[in-house]
């Protein structure tokens, strides 16, 4: 059993938002959870969870899946990997077994985290580099620089 210092400590809605989906305590969902809003897990999930805003795992919520999402929070227990281009929050009492690919990864004194961290490393503001589809330049895959290289070679 976890310990009594979180009674009364309910994850709170991320940056403000209200809940758009609620799995409510004592409802079981097996399979893949979609969500485009705040998704709020007071039940169990066992599967995955593929959200574009963000996942809130509360007191009494219990998770088997691999996650991914913008922003998560654990009150509860999550057991899986977890994905998420923003933070993710651990609050005293909750607790993640698994390993997290994270922007920024909050632990409060009193949570558990068993698993390794891999941090994307960004400046404040900058976007992730992605590519988007090669294009072929027509010049036989040929650089400008792999030509001068070869004439330079050839003089």
């Amino acid at each position: 059993m976890l310990s009594s210092s979180r009674k009364g400590k309910e994850a709170p809605a991320v940056a403000g938002q209200g809940h758009d989906t609620l799995i409510a305590k004592g409802v079981t969902v097996q399979g893949t959870v979609q969500a485009q809003g705040v998704l709020r897990v007071d039940g169990r999930v066992d599967g995955k969870i593929a959200s574009e805003g963000d996942v809130v795992v509360g007191q009494d919520g219990v998770v088997h899946a691999e996650v991914s999402a913008k922003n998560v929070v654990i009150a509860g227990q999550l057991h899986g990997n977890v994905t998420v281009t923003g933070r993710l929050h651990i609050l005293a009492g909750g607790a993640l077994f698994g390993d997290v690919k994270v922007g920024v990864l909050i632990v409060e004194e009193g949570a558990v985290f068993k698993g390794q961290c891999e941090m994307e490393v960004r400046r404040p503001g900058e976007e992730p580099v992605r590519i988007l589809r090669k294009v072929d330049s027509g010049d036989g895959g040929e650089t400008r620089r792999g030509a001068q290289a070869q004439q330079g070679a050839g003089s």
